[in-house]
């Protein structure tokens, strides 16, 4: 609640604000098989690490908000 109700310097609003006033299209994943990626053993030792941004395979960063208490974790 604090968090997203606070002013932040870089984009002088609040980010419930950024969201709030989103006019772009949100991308989606329409193949749900595109999905098995995520759940295939990755090549770098068998385990990818959650950040703020997401998991990242291949360039492509993939964000849901079931990661966020598992941001710095590893995770197969």
């Amino acid at each position: 609640n604090v968090y997203m109700h606070k002013v932040h310097s870089g984009i002088d609003a609040t980010p419930f604000e950024m969201v709030s006033n989103f006019k772009g299209e949100i991308a989606r994943i329409d193949n749900e098989r595109a999905l098995d990626m995520l759940l295939s053993v990755p090549t770098q030792g068998g385990t990818r690490t959650v950040n703020k941004t997401g998991i990242k395979i291949d360039n492509i960063i993939y964000i849901a908000a079931e990661l966020g208490p598992y941001i710095g974790q590893q995770v197969r």
